[in-house]
């Protein structure tokens, strides 16, 4: 931990930050080992881990065994010091959620939303962050976090959102200076991306690019272990990119003035409609268009690993799109792929994780841009 300059009062409070965070992540964990994370003094981390037993923020886990000396105690979060209000959009749905303190759900519903109009769309997220305030049973609120599709920069929707009355509005301000509560904003592929890395590859991987190819199109990308946004956000907004499509009449392949995102939405709807006979030729064409997206992704960014959240897509076609990506790619940078469908779940706990980890402010890194 870097040494910081400052009033004792911010020391203090740089120093509890610091500790919470650590009991947070990395608890059941001694004090011996959180002067050695912090590089604190042990009398410091003893003050510090006194203050927030006396808050109740965290609690003794149980005892390591005595080699001779005093035994150390370990220390985790209490997970029942306060809550989480999570509003995660999915397709006209608010799925709405309550999580404790070490991001454990302890409630969960749906909220049917209306996106057109503004007043209408405030109103209905008001209802549903009073609904799920009046389950949290008085317990502490330490954040409201709200996913949604779009580009957000300082926690407002700036482009391309499904919820076009608030782009352009400060609507995290506006929810907090009315429950007087911290609020976070982030975009729903970003958060499954964090959801999915922390679910099953934080251990053994460092990149990971997720492709969301649904009923919309989008990615988000992990790098060194933090969610990487680039300079302005955009990174994961693969709905604009031009892919080279297949005429299926005449079966010439040629680069149209068409987007990724018009190219997938015309292939489920051509799929859903088609005639048994018709879909494998559908879905070969499905196939040939994301072997060209991950061929650009392994070659820009060569991730240890992709994840593809596409319904039309079973085992043997991911076997047949690393086939393709071999014809074309070394095989040793060929990542590992596999496909998932559950973004919703995915996507809760990523923003479950993000308001935790912005919540603590030194440990506030959830998110990470080239400046």
């Amino acid at each position: 931990m870097k040494n910081i300059a400052g009033t004792p009062q911010i020391i203090k409070l740089v120093n509890q930050n610091s500790i919470e965070g650590f009991i947070r992540t990395q608890g059941p964990i001694t004090k011996p080992e959180l002067a050695k994370l912090t590089k604190l003094s042990l009398v410091t981390v003893n003050k510090t881990v006194e203050t927030l037993l006396a808050e109740g923020r965290v609690e003794i886990s149980g005892m390591n065994e005595s080699t001779g000396g005093r035994c150390a105690q370990y220390f985790v979060a209490n997970k029942n010091f306060c809550c989480y209000i999570i509003l995660y959009y999915d397709e006209l749905q608010y799925v709405g959620v309550i999580a404790n303190a070490v991001g454990e759900i302890i409630y969960e519903t749906i909220f049917n939303v209306r996106v057109d109009v503004y007043d209408e769309v405030m109103e209905d997220t008001f209802h549903a962050i009073d609904a799920l305030i009046a389950q949290c049973g008085g317990k502490q609120i330490e954040a409201i976090g709200i996913g949604i599709p779009g580009i957000i920069e300082n926690n407002i929707l700036i482009d391309i959102g499904k919820i076009p009355s608030w782009n352009g509005v400060d609507i995290a301000k506006i929810i907090s200076d009315k429950y007087q509560l911290k609020v976070f904003l982030e975009n729903d592929i970003n958060l499954a991306t964090i959801g999915l890395y922390y679910d099953g590859f934080q251990r053994n991987v460092h990149s990971l690019a997720l492709v969301f190819l649904d009923h919309n199109v989008g990615g988000g990308l992990i790098v060194n272990g933090e969610l990487y946004k680039g300079s302005s956000n955009f990174v994961g907004e693969m709905a604009c990119m031009p892919v080279c499509a297949v005429d299926l009449e005449s079966g010439q392949r040629q680069l149209r003035k068409e987007t990724l995102e018009d190219r997938i939405l015309y292939l489920y709807e051509r799929f859903n409609n088609a005639k048994p006979e018709e879909k494998q030729e559908l879905k070969t064409e499905l196939i040939n268009v994301i072997a060209d997206v991950l061929t650009y992704i392994v070659c820009i960014i060569n991730p240890e690993a992709i994840v593809l959240a596409c319904c039309l897509l079973d085992g043997s076609d991911i076997n047949t799109i690393r086939g393709i990506l071999a014809e074309r790619i070394v095989l040793k940078s060929i990542p590992r792929i596999v496909n998932s469908n559950g973004m919703r779940k995915n996507g809760v706990a990523g923003m479950i994780a993000f308001c935790i980890r912005e919540s603590i402010p030194v440990y506030a890194l959830s998110s990470k841009n080239s400046d």
